[in-house]
């Protein structure tokens, strides 16, 4: 489960107050409060403040060595009961790296594939995201390699 976690820090060099929004990989709020102030005590951020912490609505993340930038993408997949035989559509945001919008909707279609289920993209939105962490921190997100664009 991924929690946003919105804090305010100093910036001492600017000596004005920034807000930044991180996303943890967490089994519930109270890990992912403990394991903010471990990760700003990590980054020798000392002076700030937690804002919020909320669930966030991603079902995956999918990292890869090139991207400025992390997007959310909405996506509608749908698939069939097998007992019912009934079709259904099922809504799912995943979050990537990447450089723009359309490297993003490149990246979305080459990270789903795997799915056997049709898909279409709804959205793509920036995400004003700091830094991913995953549950374990000792092991990182997958990262996709070998990237050709």
């Amino acid at each position: 489960m991924f929690f946003d976690v919105k804090i305010k820090r100093l910036e001492e060099t600017l000596e004005k107050d920034i807000s930044e929004v991180y996303l943890f990989d967490a089994v519930n709020w109270t890990e992912a409060e403990k394991r903010t102030f471990e990760t700003m005590e990590d980054l020798s951020f000392k002076n700030f403040k937690i804002q919020s912490i909320k669930k966030a609505n991603i079902i995956e993340v999918f990292a890869y060595d090139s991207g400025e930038y992390w997007f959310k993408i909405g996506a509608e997949m749908i698939v069939i009961d097998e007992d019912t035989r009934k079709e259904s559509k099922v809504k799912e945001n995943y979050l990537l790296m990447a450089d723009d919008i359309q490297q993003a909707l490149t990246r979305i279609k080459e990270s789903v594939d795997y799915s056997v289920a049709p898909y279409v993209v709804l959205s793509v939105a920036f995400a004003n995201i700091t830094e991913v962490y995953p549950y374990n921190k000792d092991i990182q997100i997958q990262t996709v390699k070998n990237y050709t664009n």
